[in-house]
């Protein structure tokens, strides 16, 4: 998968939330090996929330 903000290579990462208030504290998410983006389920679902908000 190529990196949403500069095209670079994503690969799956085991992640840590310290401030997470779910009880889960690691996760798998996508990182780039360029820029350092980090993506979730999380993360995907509120930037689609914000881009719908965005089109009303």
């Amino acid at each position: 998968m190529k990196c949403p903000r500069c095209e670079g290579l994503m690969v799956v990462d085991w992640l840590q939330d310290l401030k997470d208030s779910t009880g889960h504290l690691h996760f798998y998410g996508l990182r780039c090996l360029l820029c350092g983006e980090i993506l979730d389920e999380t993360i995907l679902e509120n930037r689609e929330k914000h881009r719908m908000a965005l089109m009303h």
